[in-house]
């Protein structure tokens, strides 16, 4: 398994835990600088059983003293952060947290999909966005019309309808 690529993880409901899931989590997940992030009740149930025990021994923080905050703790190669509401996790406080684990973020307030050379952002409200893209591409065309984006950048602004989705392929 090669998570070498992956900066941040979030685990919404790790809710059971065996021996040989929280070996792999030490072992390959929680390292190498990541943030990992644990909701709700994150491993409260191992070997069968429910004991809230189980949660501090896998994040370090009691579930009774979880309270109405996202923890953050910083670890010897990587970054845990727990919260028991989700709710907590705010866009805001999410976006903060992956910027800060060096997330490539390539757009704002839209959702986005990438995958070789193809670039899928939705979004909910139209108007313009600004893409910033980890490499510098040649030519950028959206193909749903063939229009020419951009050229010879990594960022570039483009319309989008409300709701609209672009798909840009990089050549």
């Amino acid at each position: 398994m090669d998570l070498s690529s992956y900066r941040m993880v979030v685990f919404e409901n790790l809710v059971v835990l065996s021996s040989e899931k929280e070996s792999l989590l030490r072992e390959k997940v929680c390292r190498d600088g990541r943030t990992v992030v644990f909701l709700h009740e994150a491993g409260i149930i191992r070997s069968g059983r429910y004991a809230e025990a189980n949660v501090e021994r896998l994040t370090g923080i009691g579930i009774r003293d979880s309270g109405d905050v996202v923890h953050i703790r910083k670890r010897k190669d990587w970054t845990l952060v727990y919260a028991l509401d989700a709710e907590l996790l705010t866009k805001e406080k999410l976006y903060r947290l992956a910027v800060d684990a060096k997330v490539h973020i390539y757009v704002r307030n839209a959702a986005f999909h990438v995958s070789g050379e193809l670039l899928s952002v939705h979004c909910a409200e139209g108007g313009e966005r600004e893409i910033t893209l980890p490499f510098r591409a040649r030519r950028v065309v959206e193909i749903f019309d063939g229009r020419l984006v951009a050229e010879n950048t990594d960022t570039f602004t483009d319309s989008f309808r409300s709701p609209g989705t672009n798909i840009y392929f990089f050549k």
